[in-house]
């Protein structure tokens, strides 16, 4: 029998042991590699915002794309232009309507006139205050009172006048006249027990009520349609309301009661006058107590009226402490159809054409 006498018996070097050196030995190597990396790769590591980590070394070729950011409110869904300011429209120019004496007319100075001031019509008076008229006409009262313009060509230049470009507006001063009254008071007049009525400015009156008046009156608007005028211009156009009032005979000439009644009768006939001549506006002037709501006013005129029967509405300027903007209110016309004038006889007349 073989004995070892204490030793083991040597077999060689284990290839197992030789294995798990070298396995141990790589760890070894690796674990270094990895500390000297991580102190080297230091300054090369990026933080995500979702707290992971990468690393961002110089040759690193990838491009990062920038991320949309979320939309953190309501207005962040909607791209919000801004549109462009548009221009406020440009107002209509205001005319200014001079009102010219009639000897212009018969001189031809009327365009050259108007021209000069800027105006682009012109306001000439064909029945004064007085009664007598600026043209020649053929009505019978008329010409009984002798009333109508000799002028010799008056109506000739009247008609070159409207044939032009001016926008023409014939004044007719309707009820206060001193001449036909004269002539006519029994029939077409406001009387008194001694005759006439007479006014504050001593000037007689026609009546309203008299049909005799109503009709006087419409001939001549028509005579005027006929010359060519753009606008016929009713000026005193309802009852008197100054002077001593209680002094007028009340009769059918004069009723209190009927006032209203007679200035509508008045105006339709002056509308139905002037249906032949379509394109002749109507104007009315408005009586202050009736703008000014007063309930003690005797002019028979009322708003109803005024919307009614007028295509241009001209109001005597206001004085201190008087207020329209109840009846402009209750007009509600429109800016172009409300003219504003002072005094008996204007220079000028700022308004928009129609």
């Amino acid at each position: 029998m073989r004995t070892s006498y204490g030793y083991d018996v040597y077999r060689g070097r284990s290839k197992l042991r030789t294995a798990l050196i070298v396995v141990v030995a790589l760890l070894f190597l690796l674990l270094l590699a990895a500390v000297a990396f991580f102190f080297l790769a230091q300054p090369y590591v990026v933080y995500n915002d979702d707290g992971s980590v990468r690393f961002d070394f110089p040759w690193s070729s990838r491009v990062e794309a920038t991320p949309t950011p979320e939309p953190t409110s309501e207005e962040d869904l909607f791209v919000i232009v801004t549109p462009e300011p548009v221009p406020e429209p440009t107002p209509a120019p205001v005319a200014a309507l001079l009102s010219l004496p009639l000897s212009a007319v018969d001189e031809g100075t009327v365009q050259a006139q108007a021209q000069a001031a800027g105006a682009t019509g012109v306001v000439l008076t064909m029945k004064a205050l007085d009664g007598t008229l600026g043209y020649t006409s053929q009505d019978p009262m008329a010409l009984h009172a002798k009333v109508s313009s000799e002028v010799e060509g008056r109506n000739q230049a009247i008609e070159a006048l409207t044939a032009g470009d001016l926008y023409t507006v014939a004044r007719v001063t309707c009820f206060q006249d001193n001449v036909i009254p004269y002539f006519y008071g029994k029939t077409c007049g406001l009387r008194t027990a001694n005759g006439n009525w007479r006014g504050a400015e001593g000037s007689r009156w026609l009546s309203p009520a008299s049909e005799t008046s109503r009709d006087y009156l419409a001939s001549l608007c028509a005579e005027l349609a006929g010359l060519g005028f753009d606008e016929i211009w009713l000026d005193v156009c309802a009852f008197p309301t100054q002077g001593k009032l209680a002094n007028i005979t009340r009769n059918d000439a004069y009723d209190p009661a009927t006032l209203s009644a007679d200035l509508k009768a008045f105006y339709t006939l002056i509308r139905e006058t002037l249906e032949d001549y379509p394109n002749v506006h109507l104007a009315l002037t408005a009586e202050k107590g009736v703008l000014l709501s007063d309930p003690g006013d005797q002019s028979g005129q009322t708003l109803e009226l005024l919307i009614s029967y007028a295509d241009l509405v001209y109001l005597p300027q206001t004085g201190e402490g008087e207020d329209y903007s109840a009846a402009l209110k209750t007009l509600s016309f429109p800016g172009d159809r409300l003219v504003y004038f002072g005094g008996d006889l204007p220079e000028t007349v700022n308004r928009v054409l129609p």
